[in-house]
Order: C-alpha cells, then sequence, then structure tokens
C-alpha cells in the first residue's frame, strides 16, 4: 500500500530540509524561513512543532503556544516582531 503524496508547498519544504542532518544546516534554514513568513504574512505565524521540540528560532519567542497531546502550535504575532 501506498501513502499519499503530500500537498505541493509541503513537498517543497521536504525538499528544502532534505538531507540536513547537522543541527545548524535545519537552525540557518528555519531562521530563512522564518524571515520569509514574517515578511509575506499579516497578522501571525504558526508553526506546528512536536510537543517537545525546541521552537524554530530562538528569537523572537512564540507570542503564544497551543498545545495538545501529539503536536503544539507556537504562535508568532508578526505585527511586534516585524522585521
Amino acid at each position: 500500500m501506498q501513502a499519499a503524496k503530500a500537498k505541493l508547498p509541503l513537498q517543497m519544504l521536504q525538499r528544502l530540509l532534505d538531507g540536513d542532518n547537522l543541527k545548524e544546516d535545519v537552525i540557518k534554514k528555519g531562521r530563512m524561513l522564518w524571515e520569509v513568513a514574517a515578511s509575506t504574512s499579516l497578522l501571525n505565524i504558526v508553526v506546528k512543532r512536536s510537543p517537545h521540540g525546541n521552537p524554530i528560532v530562538t528569537t523572537p519567542y512564540p507570542s503564544h503556544t497551543i498545545q495538545g497531546k501529539a503536536v503544539r502550535f507556537d504562535v508568532y504575532n508578526v505585527e511586534k516582531y516585524s522585521t
């Protein structure tokens, strides 16, 4: 049985991060994605993370988080952290 393919935006993100095993590479690309999202978003950026994972960027810290059993959503207020 084959798994369904991810939708195109997720496929592009997976290609961008593919093969990054070094923590520094993932942090650098996470920061790059943050910059793009912050420059295009109007209000908030929402990042889906594992419940115990670190935030995708160290600064700014999320405005608030929504915690579930299997996932956590970090919410960043873009107006507050405009770059």
